[in-house]
């Protein structure tokens, strides 16, 4: 919002939370992390076995080639 003015907003928020509330939310936090991670490594995973793929498809091609 006020990005376009130039000048930085500042929020303040306030909220009562029961303590059993945080502890859920805190629960929920860290499933939602490890989730996440979870999906980063197959992803990095993924992205390894691609690139083995690609490089085996370049030797075979430098092979054919010769």
């Amino acid at each position: 919002m006020g990005e376009g003015l130039g000048c930085p907003v500042v929020l303040s928020l306030s909220v009562d939370v029961e303590p059993d509330e945080l502890l859920q939310l805190q629960q929920h936090l860290m499933q939602k992390l490890k989730t996440i991670k979870q999906q980063q490594q197959q992803q990095q995973q993924q992205q390894q076995q691609q690139k083995q793929e690609l490089q085996q498809q370049q030797q075979q091609q430098e092979l054919q080639q010769q």
